[in-house]
């Protein structure tokens, strides 16, 4: 009788344990599952790399709060049998998401295509590559830009026209101040910038040279009829040259103020200042002939 009752009571145990086993297990797989902040909705891009395992995206959406367990999140992937189908790409997720959502969002990946482009690029010359690396046609892109404007923010329309002469004009961020000081000035006074990009911008593409931006100009080339030839109009050209970086932009909203009315470049790319004309002849006689 007594043995019985000890097996009885030995079973019991056992089964007290498996039961606070299991219920640990759901307890657990409850709150490995659920969502990290519920409170939490925005969205925030996670990158699944091309051939990386389901052990690496866990730990990484573990690490950036997206999931609460890495093991619960793996053994999640396994159990809806979803490994293989797990794809690269830019991921719109949030904290607010449960586990199997975000496994379920893995499956749909997008991967984004990175173009570089370089401040101070003609919209033309933004198409062109375009057209090389994405076969987007030069004409459907052209009818859409609006040249300047590719920056991500906006900004008053004279402050970008003048900020995208600058960034041709301006060689090194120190130098750009200066210059957006000066060409402040000459419009404060009425005179003309008598800016070699904005003529450059005028005369467009150069076969022979085989660049947007003429090299070399000649006094004939100042002398051409167009709203942008600033060497004889004495405003803003009517919209913007080029895609101004933040820099330009920055200079323009933040000019240096200094005595100097007129500035070049000598071969090299140093940039020297003058205050009056005379000292302007002087540089260009040093450092152009």
């Amino acid at each position: 009788m007594k043995s019985n009752n000890s097996f009885v009571l030995r079973f019991t145990l056992l089964l007290l344990v498996i039961g606070i086993g299991i219920g640990g297990g759901i307890l657990w797989w409850q709150d490995a599952v659920a969502p990290v902040d519920t409170r939490d909705p925005s969205p925030r891009i996670f990158v699944v790399h091309r051939g990386e395992g389901v052990k690496s995206i866990a730990a990484r959406l573990s690490q950036e709060r997206f999931i609460r367990s890495s093991t619960g999140f793996f053994l999640l992937v396994k159990f809806m049998r979803i490994e293989r189908d797990l794809e690269a790409g830019d991921f719109r997720l949030n904290s607010a998401m449960d586990a199997r959502a975000i496994a379920k969002e893995l499956t749909h990946g997008i991967l984004d295509v990175w173009v570089t482009t370089l401040e101070g690029w003609r919209v033309e010359e933004i198409a062109s590559k375009l057209a090389k690396d994405l076969n987007i046609p030069e004409t459907e892109f052209l009818k859409y830009a609006r040249e300047g404007y590719m920056f991500p923010d906006t900004y008053f329309d004279e402050v970008i026209v003048l900020a995208s002469i600058v960034e041709r004009e301006g060689r090194t961020d120190e130098d750009r101040p200066v210059i957006a000081g000066i060409l402040l000035k000459r419009l404060k006074a009425d005179w003309p910038l008598q800016t070699d990009a904005t003529l450059q911008y005028a005369l467009g593409y150069q076969v022979y040279e085989k660049t947007w931006w003429k090299k070399v100009l000649t006094n004939d080339d100042k002398k051409i009829a167009s709203p942008y030839n600033t060497y004889l109009h004495p405003n803003l050209p009517p919209k913007p040259i080029a895609n101004p970086g933040l820099a330009s932009i920055k200079a323009v909203i933040y000019p240096e103020d200094s005595n100097y009315w007129y500035y070049l470049h000598d071969p090299r790319g140093s940039a020297h200042y003058a205050r009056t004309i005379e000292e302007h002849e002087q540089n260009i006689a040093s450092y152009l002939r």
